[in-house]
Formats: C-alpha cells, sequence, structure tokens
C-alpha cells in the first residue's frame, strides 16, 4: 500500500524496511488490519461507481493511502512536520503498470 510499486525505485527498500519492520512492532496486527480493511472497502466502493471518472477513483485511492501512512506514523510518535516530509517523498501508485485499474489496495503490499 505505502510502497511506489517499483521494485527497482530509489529508496524502495528503506521505505519497505522502514514500513514493514519498524512499524510492524509499534502497532498490533488486528488495529494495522482493520484501518486497512476499512480503507480498502472505501477505495473500492470508489472503483466500483461507474459514473465516476478515472481521476476521482484515482483521487480517492490516493487518499485513502496517505490516510493510512499518516495514521500509522502519527501511531509511532513522529512529528507532523516529519509526517509530511515522508509523505511528500513517496511516490503513490494510482494504477499498476500491466492492470487497467488498482481495485484492491493489497496488491502494494
Amino acid at each position: 500500500l505505502f510502497l511506489d510499486g517499483n521494485l527497482d525505485s530509489p529508496g524502495y527498500l528503506r521505505k519497505r524496511n522502514f514500513l514493514y519492520n519498524y512499524m510492524a512492532c509499534r502497532v498490533s496486527q488486528k488495529a494495522k488490519l482493520l484501518m486497512m480493511d476499512f480503507y480498502q472497502e472505501v477505495a473500492n466502493r470508489m472503483w466500483e461507481q461507474e459514473d465516476a471518472s478515472l481521476e476521482e477513483k484515482q483521487y480517492v485511492t490516493l487518499a485513502c493511502q496517505q490516510t493510512v501512512l499518516r495514521l500509522l506514523l502519527k501511531i509511532c510518535g513522529l512529528g507532523s512536520s516529519t509526517i509530511l516530509a515522508f509523505v511528500e517523498e513517496t511516490t503513490w501508485p494510482v494504477e499498476i503498470p500491466g492492470e487497467s485499474s488498482a481495485k484492491d489496495l493489497n496488491i502494494w503490499g
């Protein structure tokens, strides 16, 4: 969910190690799953809206990704300026190469 989806991109391993190792011990697995499920459901419902434009669907997916990341970083006790810097430096996927749309946020996990 939080990574840029490209294994060859700069910083991919650094981001993955930070998000999955550092934060994994800070938040219970149940809490993470509940939060992921909620925002995944929001994004999935948007993708199911036939009258929504691709831009609207991508915007909601992006908002869900950033919201989950910000919440997890805040739980870890990071300050707002640190969180903002991390979010701004992260490449956010809204469409997976080779697929027409990204309906399942777990694809990025």
